[in-house]
């Protein structure tokens, strides 16, 4: 299982669309700067809408997988629970078990991906 952090799926996001960093910024009223540490994991990603706004210019759809890989990514940079996750509470009752299941079990990467589709079976 191939993972990667925010900044480099981010870069790899804007590159495919043939945007160099300043491009970016222009399109997207951004400081380069602050686009280049977050590529590079200096700084954390910003807050949703101003992902929104950075998602759009780079036409990332909502909803696809990029979108949500974009959003997920930061949250797990920010330490967070992804917003769209937090504010469902069906979902939210049960991360305390998921938690707990991660924590003692000590998983490796093919138990992980075995929990990850039991929970997709049961349809979280």
């Amino acid at each position: 299982m191939k993972t990667r952090d925010f900044g480099s799926f981010f870069k790899e996001l804007r590159l495919k669309k043939e945007l160099s960093l300043r491009a970016f910024c222009i399109k997207a009223n951004a400081d380069a700067g602050n686009i280049s540490k977050m590529e590079r994991g200096v700084i954390v990603p910003p807050g949703d809408d101003i992902l929104k706004r950075y998602a759009n210019v780079l036409e990332v759809v909502e909803g696809s997988n990029d979108w949500f890989e974009l959003f997920d990514l930061a949250a797990v940079a920010k330490m967070k629970i992804p917003s769209d996750i937090a504010h469902n509470e069906k979902t939210t009752q049960l991360l305390p078990v998921f938690f707990r299941t991660l924590r003692n079990q000590q998983l490796d990467e093919a138990k992980m991906l075995k929990l990850a589709e039991k929970l997709k079976e049961a349809g979280l």
